[in-house]
Order: structure tokens, then C-alpha cells, then sequence
């Protein structure tokens, strides 16, 4: 779970570092459907 975890991170923040707007934009979008 922890290497997983670790993982899932490190891909987020790297996804969060490339488009954070579009990131945050598209999480919204989710939280509002």
C-alpha cells in the first residue's frame, strides 16, 4: 500500500506540476458533477 501510495503521489504531483490549472479546472468539474 505505502509503494502504491508513493507512487499515486509522485504521478499527481508531477501531473499537478505540469497543468495546474487545467488540473484544478478539470477536479471542479468532477467535484461538480
Amino acid at each position: 500500500q505505502s509503494n502504491e501510495e508513493a507512487r499515486g503521489g509522485r504521478e499527481f504531483v508531477l501531473m499537478a506540476g505540469f497543468p495546474p490549472s487545467d488540473l484544478i479546472d478539470e477536479c471542479e468539474k468532477t467535484i461538480d458533477e
